[in-house]
């Protein structure tokens, strides 16, 4: 790479560094009264900014953003491989910590006596929220940071995920299984090149968890 290419494309770094964080910054400090709020919030900054900033700023495909087919041999070995540690790392977590009860505690004491709402909260709400999560923390952060950081970029939108959910909402039980996946979801996109197996494992991970967790205290 030339010395002009080198500072043109550190500089697109800089300046897409800064898209996701004002992108962030606004969807966390923004006041949002209810759900309906919420939502158009998560749309405007985590799904529609990227997008515009893409095809109109950067004037490239959102193919090349993870939007496309990827690898799918590549996506399904890892999705297996993924699904293997979590388990591992969850059996350890059930086994010497609170985990169960407190998840358990924190919402499906109500989902667990009501399958519609169980649906509800799975396939809509949680639904809606890991497609712009994983449209921009596994698309649009991944793959502007990863020439730059390579791997590193996995790591990025993990932290980067941690703090949003935290400046947010805050920390509680429910979004732990979600934080441990994350990483799992950046490598799967990274290495698959497509967003559509980190999304889909995402959700099929999350069901089955909160599955369990009602089987257990059934």
């Amino acid at each position: 790479m030339e010395k002009n290419d080198s500072l043109k494309f550190n500089y697109e770094f800089l300046i897409t560094s800064g898209v996701i964080l004002i992108c962030l910054v606004f969807l966390v400090m923004l006041p949002s009264k209810n759900i309906f709020q919420q939502i158009i919030l998560a749309l405007a900054f985590l799904l529609f900014t990227p997008l515009i900033y893409v095809k109109v700023i950067l004037k490239r495909s959102i193919k090349s953003y993870g939007l496309g087919a990827g690898n799918y041999k590549t996506g399904l070995v890892w999705v297996m491989i993924s699904f293997a540690a979590c388990l591992l790392i969850f059996y350890v977590l059930f086994q010497y910590s609170d985990l169960p009860k407190k998840y358990y505690q924190d919402f499906f004491s109500l989902a667990a006596e009501n399958f519609s709402f169980f649906l509800l909260y799975e396939l809509v709400i949680l639904g809606f929220y890991y497609f712009v999560f994983e449209i921009f923390f596994r698309g649009f952060v991944i793959f502007s940071l990863k020439n730059v950081l390579g791997i590193w970029a996995i790591a990025a939108q993990s932290i980067l995920l941690f703090l949003t959910l935290w400046a947010s909402s805050g920390l509680n039980w429910l979004i732990v299984p979600y934080l441990v996946f994350s990483l799992f979801a950046g490598i799967i996109a990274y290495y698959s090149k497509s967003i559509w197996y980190s999304f889909i494992a995402s959700i099929v991970f999350n069901i089955l968890f909160d599955i369990t967790i009602i089987n257990i205290f059934k």
